[in-house]
């Protein structure tokens, strides 16, 4: 997840870098035994992406950079802006749930296919997506990052 690849970095494009950092922990919770600490790493993107969005991006009630290195001391002192953190991070979760369960069969159809294959080309993903009622699109943001594409079903 590189939300700083976006050219233009809005709350628009945190809430969603958020709700695709906290995909697996949802689908953990919609489909498997609920939450369990396989999704730590993405819980701590997701987690870095709300608390820089509010300590260094000035896209929260605070004008200020505090710098990477003080996000966690910051979090831990902070107990409001903890609780500020706390809340995006779960209005995001539950916005990943709602995808999630909204798309069950293109998850599962997925899924299946990855399990067949191990791995999908981007003509497959567009496939499956097709047949399952979706569409796909390249995310702009991780397209201008010298990462692979990441692909988003809507």
């Amino acid at each position: 997840v590189n939300v700083e690849a976006e050219r233009i970095t809005t709350r628009d494009v945190v809430n969603r870098y958020m709700r695709i950092a906290l995909g697996g922990r949802a689908a953990d919770m919609v489909f498997g035994t609920g939450s369990n600490a396989g999704a730590a790493s993405d819980l701590a993107k997701a987690t870095h992406i709300a608390a820089s969005a509010r300590i260094n991006w000035g896209l929260a009630d605070r004008l200020m950079y505090a710098g990477e290195e003080m996000i966690g001391r910051l979090l831990l002192s902070d107990r409001t802006l903890a609780e500020q953190v706390e809340a995006d991070l779960s209005s995001a979760l539950a916005d990943a749930k709602a995808i999630v369960s909204d798309r069950a069969r293109l998850v599962f159809t997925f899924a299946d296919a990855l399990l067949a294959r191990d791995v999908l080309s981007r003509s497959d993903i567009e496939d499956i997506a097709r047949q399952c009622g979706g569409d796909v699109q390249t995310d702009p943001g991780e397209a201008r990052s010298a990462g692979p594409r990441t692909h988003m079903l809507n």
